[in-house]
This record gives structure tokens, C-alpha cells and sequence, in this order.
């Protein structure tokens, strides 16, 4: 009786007993927590709308899935559930491996109200002797009939392929609008359970509709495999479920996957494709070992910095990159983003000019471009008294309008075909992070790297060519601010 009673309350010991052998963490803890709170919400009549997104083998379908619905009927027997998933199989799966916990004896005890229809005890659209029930299908089935107080939506998309598709990515959009939110009860709550393979999924949609007042709001949760910040449960770098994944497997993952796969499939968020200015299929690629080889010689070098505001400096972002011009095309070589306070920004910058110079680089010449605002004033007066730098180049970026104006500059050349991106590799983890800032633009959370990359390309576009006529950059003036 307590066993069944302590089943009856936590999600977390049904899911347990449910799954022999269960290795529960503190993710499923808490997923089973969330789910509590949004049983509570859905009979209060609040229809709400959770999605939870976990890299995959994290247990997701087990608990919500499998478990969920089961324990929800049993407190709410005359209530309909739907689950959702990209084919029927897995649907009718889902709803067999429920209808099998509903029948153990375990169970029967932990909700003695609970029983199923005697001729209604099918795979699909089995029914319980309240009235409710189970109705599973496909993204593409018929579901015409079938209502559903908790509507499930577990992994729309089977594939890369899948998700890729333009088309089959309308297609569910279309079909979740027109044949799956129109079965939900005017109380009903959307469960949606992804792993995130695309920008422009249906979580994704449905966000960014959520974010401009124009589609149901929604409460995301996101579990990256291996977190980004410090976070209540774990700290920056540590695995989301290390009993099962542990840190040193996550990394071989991803060095097996590659940095796009990894960061939408076990980091949960998926690298733009194509943003309102810059697109990754407008980019090209090449080998960063062919810059070496003897013959390569560059036409221009230029190491852009973006600083911090100096009332934020220790707490906002500074960008740096390093941006090579040849015959008329622009190559990205390093980049770097993060947190300095004023002393660890000037140390750094003085070791990204030692290491791209014109003693290690084959240029006809190197500057030095720096932001002329914030705090790029004093870090230009730093390295010229301290380092003895003598190309470093002042750059007003307001005299070439805002950040979108300066953007759209840049973009040409991509459109163009003119920028070259080295290959990914966990050996430049820093490419991916650019791609995903510059493609989020402007809506994204950070833009430091853009107001980097665009100085860069605006200069080299407006004054590379003149002073490449300067000669060596040993011998080039120190300026005022010009540009």
C-alpha cells in the first residue's frame, strides 16, 4: 500500500517501477517534477505548453512517453491522451509499452479506479472504462476523431534528412497547425519532446511564434549534454547524465559527430542556416594547411577587434579576429570571443599581434584594426606605449552607419562568394560559434563576433587596396582616427 501510494504521488518512483534497472540522475528528477506541475495546470484549465529538449539515449521517451501518460490516466482516467511521434509504429509502440504498464498488477493497486474497457484493449485508441483512453499516431496519420486533454509530441522528424528538408519540414508545420493542435480539448495542455535537429523545426517555429505574441506561449527547457554555464545541478563542462554518458564519451561523440550535429543534437542548439544576413550556404570553405604552403603570400592582413563598453568591461564580450586578403578574396584565419577584464584584453591582443605579425605572416602587410570606442581607445594607447606597435589602425564603425548597415556591407561579399571560412574541427571550436552568431543576426543573444567581422571586411574593402600600396607594415605611420 505505501509502495503504491509513493507511486501515486511521484512520477520519478512510477517511471521506477515502471523500468526495472532505471538509472534515474537529476535531469529525470526534475522532468518528472515538471511533468507533476503541468498535470496540476492542465486540470486548473491553464493549457499549457511545455517543450523539453534532450540530446538523444537520455531517457526521454521512457519518462514521457511511455510512463507519463500511463500515470496521468491514472489520475485522470476520463481524460484522452494523444502521443505524436514521426510515424505510427513508434506511436503504436509508445501506446503498447503504456498499455502494458496499465495492466501490471503494481499498478492496479496504485490506481484501483483506473481500469481499461474489456473489448477495447487494442494497441491503438485503447480505452479506459471512464471514457478516456489512449489515441497514438503518426506526424502523416489520419486522426480524424481522436481528441486528447494531454497531447504528446515526441521526435517529429526520424532523420538528418528529415530535418533538412524544406518540404518535409512544411509538412509538419502544416500538419501539427491543421490536423493536430485542432484535436486538443479547450483545456488541453502540448507536452513536445524533442531532440533539436534544425534551426527551423517545429520547435523552432513555435518559438519564435511564442516570442512575438503571435502563437501560444510556451515554457522550453533545454538540457545540453555537456553544459555551457554554471548551472544549479552541475557546473560549465560537466556531462548532463554522467552515470550513463560521461564527459570523456560525450567529447568522442563529438568528435565523431562533427561540430554541426553536436551542437543541435546533443548541445540543443542547432546552427543557423541561413540568417537575415548572412547564410552558411553563402560560405566558403578551405583547408587552412594550403595558407602555408610556400608560394601563398597575402596581399593584406588585418587583426579586428571588437572591445567592450568601458562601463562593462570584465562582464561584456570582446571579439577578435584575424581576416587575410589574396587576389581579391577574404580569408578568416583565427578568431576569438570572450570575457577580459582591461588587463587580460591588452595581454591577449599583444600575444594575437605577436603570433599574426609581419615577421610569422607571408603579407605584404599587417595592421592592427581596433575599434575607436569603448574601450579600443586605451587598448590603441596601451600598444603603442607598451608594445611599441606602430600599425595599429583607429576605426570609427559609426561613420559606416549601425550594426545592421555595416552587416549588410559584409554580406555582399558572402553573397558574392568571396569570404572563406576554415573547415570545421574540434581543433577550431571557435568556427562553429561563429557561424551560429553571425547566422542568429541580429536577433541573437551576442554580436560581438559580427561587429568584428564586418569591421573587418568593411575595412578591407574600403581601404585594403590603398594600403597595400604602403608597403611593409614596419614602415607604415601612425594615424589619427580616419576611418
Amino acid at each position: 500500500m505505501v509502495e503504491g501510494q509513493r507511486r501515486r504521488r511521484s512520477l520519478l518512483a512510477f517511471v521506477e517501477a515502471a523500468t526495472p534497472g532505471y538509472l534515474a540522475g537529476w535531469v529525470h528528477r526534475e522532468i518528472c517534477q515538471r511533468l507533476e506541475i503541468f498535470t496540476d495546470q492542465i486540470q486548473r484549465g491553464e493549457r499549457p505548453r511545455l517543450a523539453i529538449f534532450l540530446p538523444p539515449r537520455h531517457g526521454k521517451s521512457q519518462i514521457a512517453s511511455r510512463c507519463f501518460p500511463a500515470w496521468y490516466l491514472g489520475h485522470h482516467p476520463g481524460d484522452e491522451v494523444m502521443v505524436v511521434s514521426y510515424s505510427a509504429e513508434l506511436a503504436n509502440s509508445f501506446s503498447y509499452d503504456c498499455r502494458d504498464i496499465v495492466l501490471r498488477d503494481w499498478y492496479q493497486g496504485a490506481f484501483p479506479a483506473m481500469r481499461l474497457e474489456g473489448d477495447r484493449k487494442g494497441v491503438t485508441r485503447w480505452r479506459t472504462t471512464a471514457g478516456g483512453g489512449m489515441n497514438p499516431g503518426g506526424i502523416s496519420s489520419s486522426l480524424t476523431g481522436a481528441g486528447c486533454s494531454l497531447l504528446v509530441l515526441d521526435d517529429l522528424f526520424k532523420s538528418e534528412q528529415q530535418a533538412y528538408s524544406a518540404t518535409h519540414r512544411e509538412m509538419v508545420h502544416a500538419r501539427y497547425r491543421s490536423s493536430i493542435y485542432t484535436r486538443l480539448s479547450p483545456r488541453g495542455g502540448i507536452l513536445l519532446l524533442m531532440t533539436r535537429w534544425h534551426d527551423d523545426d517545429l520547435p523552432g517555429r513555435l518559438i519564435a511564434a511564442s516570442g512575438s505574441g503571435k502563437g501560444d506561449r510556451w515554457d522550453v527547457v533545454s538540457y545540453p549534454a555537456v553544459a555551457t554555464r554554471d548551472e544549479e545541478h552541475r557546473k560549465k563542462g560537466e556531462a548532463l547524465h554522467p552515470e550513463r554518458f560521461p564527459a570523456d564519451m560525450l567529447r568522442q561523440i563529438e568528435r565523431v559527430s562533427g561540430p554541426s550535429e553536436w551542437a543541435s543534437l546533443y548541445q540543443q542548439d542547432p546552427i543557423v542556416m541561413g540568417g537575415e544576413f548572412f547564410s552558411r550556404d553563402e560560405i566558403q570553405w578551405y583547408d587552412p594547411a594550403t595558407i602555408w604552403e610556400p608560394g601563398w603570400v597575402w596581399d593584406h592582413v588585418v587583426l579586428s577587434l571588437d572591445t567592450a563598453f568601458a562601463k562593462k568591461a570584465g562582464s561584456d564580450r570582446c571579439a577578435a579576429q584575424v581576416w587575410g586578403k589574396k587576389d581579391g578574396d577574404l580569408y578568416l584565419i583565427d578568431g576569438w570571443a570572450g570575457k577580459l577584464d582591461f588587463g587580460g584584453l591588452c595581454d591577449h591582443v599583444a600575444v594575437m599581434a605577436k603570433r599574426w605579425s609581419i615577421d610569422t605572416m607571408n603579407a605584404r602587410l599587417v595592421e592592427i584594426v581596433i575599434e575607436s570606442r569603448a574601450n579600443g581607445v586605451a587598448l590603441i594607447q596601451y600598444l603603442q606605449t607598451h608594445q611599441g606597435l606602430v600599425n595599429l589602425r583607429p576605426f570609427n564603425p559609426q561613420r559606416w552607419g549601425g550594426k545592421e548597415q555595416r552587416a549588410n556591407i559584409a554580406s555582399a561579399w558572402f553573397r558574392a562568394g568571396r569570404v572563406y571560412f576554415p573547415t570545421e574541427d574540434r581543433s577550431r571550436p571557435w568556427v562553429s560559434r561563429l557561424l551560429g552568431e553571425i547566422c542568429r543576426f541580429p536577433s541573437g543573444r551576442n554580436d560581438d563576433q559580427v561587429d568584428a567581422l564586418s569591421q573587418a571586411i568593411v575595412y578591407l574593402r574600403r581601404f585594403g587596396e590603398a594600403a597595400a600600396q604602403m608597403g611593409p607594415s614596419a614602415g607604415a605611420p601612425r594615424v589619427k582616427e580616419v576611418w
